[in-house]
């Protein structure tokens, strides 16, 4: 039964999600009313070959089996949203049924929240509440999800949830079915694929292998078991399409590498700042011999860096990057994860193992990914949000950098009507965000990075503050006075942002390493909020 108090956050969370249906809605939304309609009225061998729109089907197959599902029902809501058009179609009935899914959708991440405070806090009562309270609200008015999601048009908070039932399995020392539903996660959306090392590394050590001090050997039933499973969930999945030969369009589909280093807007992550030093560079002219005057063409998908489109073009004076550069950076800044995941401290349980390892390698992956999305940055905030709550130690790094992803997910909503809300509800949620978690002690205590820990607090904090006028010049000053150049504002969003984020993930990892290898300074168990939570940092926090 769903406690009262969580209730109410559900409902009121739903309530405010359902008065922006009819809001600004991305080309995310025609993008998958298109696959509505591929999958409803085409043939099964066709859903990675139809293009009648430009919007084609490009993630793997059960989240076309997902579309399949909701095609049944929204053919009936409006028949017309399940017609195959070149042209974008928008009703009244498919913009409510396509928003209701997300909604709808979204509560098996709630439900996998609510199973892992069960296990980690044990059943809720009086005691336990504040902890339930701060993170049904951080997770079910989530900023990040709320403009994503429910705003631009994405199912993330649904695939967030399988990740997180994957995760519970492994706090119930399940492996067998945690490694069974990452492999389902990875056949709704391969942009997983990142954080696969991490789940080989970890089920290897602490399912399949027999560690002792003397010797490693391998379990070989449990590796069969794994093996056998994942195979299985791979092949319900794909095997249809390569029995009928369509394997080599679906994986054209999936991993198209002519999209260009980075996205129409730049993540915020390393390559931002090797764009705009680049850029820089060319400007100013210090160096002609080794700067070329403009790009040349490399294929037919050319672009200019600075267009605001998606595809190839060359560097004028760095080197251009290509994805095997992407690909030996983001294996080498996934190490460290891997490396966390080996670990066997028996002061942490292996589920925050994993946790820690999963949010160091989407960090990894995020900053020096080959054509990152902006939203990929979800893959960070919310498994940290999640740590966050567990541990004090954490909360602080937590509320700095969701601070710092959620505005630079503000860009994705550019229309006027809808600045008010976005821009209102970004401060409000920033603001219970800090009230909630957003006290923190010193999360090591010896060391370089303790002895340097309050300049670190201090630079943070001055970085946060320039957010302010940030978002003064970016959304006032430069359309005002400067209207023409459109991807200045979007640049200077990124670049910003991307130093926060880039210095944060040298201090997450540092963090990880003090834990890990130094057991009596680790007992991060310790930081973990007990049956009698200390919720001096809760807006939820009761009176005596």
């Amino acid at each position: 039964m769903v406690p009262y108090s969580t209730l109410l956050i559900l409902i009121a969370a739903v309530a405010f999600k359902s008065l922006l249906f009819t809001a600004y809605h991305s080309t995310d939304f025609e993008v998958h009313r298109n696959w509505l309609a591929i999958t409803h009225s085409t043939k099964f061998s066709q859903w990675y070959t139809e293009a009648t729109s430009i919007w084609t089907f490009d993630y793997p197959p059960f989240f076309a089996y997902f579309e399949f599902l909701l095609a049944q029902i929204g053919n009936k809501v409006d028949p017309n949203m399940t017609f195959i058009s070149a042209e974008p179609y928008v009703s009244p009935g498919t913009v409510y049924f396509q928003r209701i899914t997300v909604i709808v959708s979204e509560l098996l991440l709630l439900h996998s929240i609510s199973k892992l405070l069960t296990i980690v806090f044990g059943p809720l009562d009086e005691k336990k509440e504040p902890i339930y309270l701060t993170a049904f609200s951080l997770f079910a008015f989530n900023f990040g999800l709320f403009i994503v999601d429910h705003v631009h048009f994405q199912y993330n908070g649904f695939l967030f949830g399988i990740l997180f039932i994957s995760i519970v399995k492994t706090f119930q020392t399940d492996y067998l079915w945690s490694g069974f539903w990452f492999a389902v996660l990875l056949n709704f959306k391969h942009t997983f694929l990142y954080l696969a090392p991490v789940y080989f590394v970890f089920m290897l050590s602490h399912y399949c292998l027999n560690r002792d001090s003397l010797s490693i050997k391998v379990k070989w039933n449990h590796l069969l078991a794994m093996g056998s499973l994942v195979c299985s969930v791979f092949a319900f999945s794909i095997g249809p399409f390569i029995l009928m030969g369509k394997l080599p369009d679906l994986l054209s589909r999936l991993f198209p590498f002519n999209r260009g280093l980075c996205h129409t807007y730049w993540a915020p992550n390393f390559w931002a700042l090797y764009n705009l030093a680049d850029k820089a560079l060319s400007v100013s002219g210090l160096f002609p011999n080794y700067c070329s005057k403009e790009s040349q063409e490399v294929s037919y998908n050319h672009v200019s860096m600075t267009s605001g489109l998606t595809g190839n073009y060359q560097h004028l004076c760095l080197p251009t990057i290509r994805p095997i550069h992407t690909a030996f950076l983001t294996v080498a800044y996934i190490m460290p994860g891997l490396a966390i995941c080996t670990v066997r401290n028996t002061s942490i349980k292996s589920g925050f193992t994993l946790i820690l390892s999963i949010v160091s390698a989407a960090w990894a992956s995020f900053l020096f990914g080959w054509h990152v999305h902006e939203k990929a940055v979800l893959v960070i905030t919310l498994p940290l949000t999640l740590l966050a709550i567990v541990s004090r130690r954490l909360r602080g790094l937590c509320f700095y950098v969701t601070t710092i992803a959620h505005f630079s997910l503000l860009p994705l909503i550019f229309t006027s009507n809808e600045q008010p809300v976005i821009l209102s509800f970004f401060l409000l949620y920033t603001l219970v965000q800090y009230l909630l978690l957003g006290r923190s002690s010193t999360p090591v205590s010896k060391g370089f990075l303790a002895k340097y820990w309050p300049h670190l607090t201090v630079l943070g904090k001055m970085h946060l503050l320039g957010l302010i006028p940030l978002l003064f010049i970016t959304r006032i000053a430069l359309p005002l006075f400067y209207p023409r150049l459109e991807f200045l504002p979007l640049m200077m969003v990124s670049v910003y942002c991307a130093v926060g984020l880039i210095v944060s993930f040298f201090i997450y990892t540092w963090i990880n390493f003090s834990w890990m290898w130094d057991e009596k300074v680790a007992k991060l168990e310790e930081e973990i909020e007990n049956a009698d939570y200390n919720a001096k940092a809760s807006f939820f926090k009761k009176n005596d």
